[in-house]
């Protein structure tokens, strides 16, 4: 999919994701995706079905990739789908918890400097 941001620049969206799965190699359609975190220097893919596959990119990469409109970088260590979004919370300091499904055990935090663009992304 190409996204024309304006005329003279287009981005390339991403459909699909190669991972490896012990000794082979397996395709994720991007909306499978609940979401990507970075942990541990390693990036990861969660599924909705709660599959957990590497990823050899960083979020940065992964953010240039992936339609703005679906996918929403609350933190350094989260890149998330609107679609596993179940409930957010205020959080200390003006910030947000965001529970993600499936479950995560780290906590998913909107940083404060993310709080207004991130309502604004939910309310589209």
């Amino acid at each position: 999919m190409i996204i024309e941001n304006n005329p003279t620049q287009t981005k390339t969206l991403q459909t699909r994701f190669l991972v490896y799965v012990r000794d082979y190699l397996k395709s994720i359609e991007v909306h499978e995706i609940a979401y990507f975190y970075f942990e541990d220097k390693v990036t990861y893919v969660v599924t909705h079905k709660n599959e957990k596959y590497m990823l050899h990119r960083t979020l940065n990469q992964l953010e240039e990739k992936l339609d703005e409109k679906d996918f929403f970088r609350i933190n350094r260590m989260f890149l998330v789908s609107y679609q596993s979004i179940g409930k957010i919370e205020p959080y200390l300091g003006n910030r947000l918890i965001v529970f993600l499904k499936p479950d995560m055990q780290v906590k998913a935090i909107v940083s404060r400097e993310k709080v207004s663009e991130f309502k604004n992304w939910l309310n589209h």
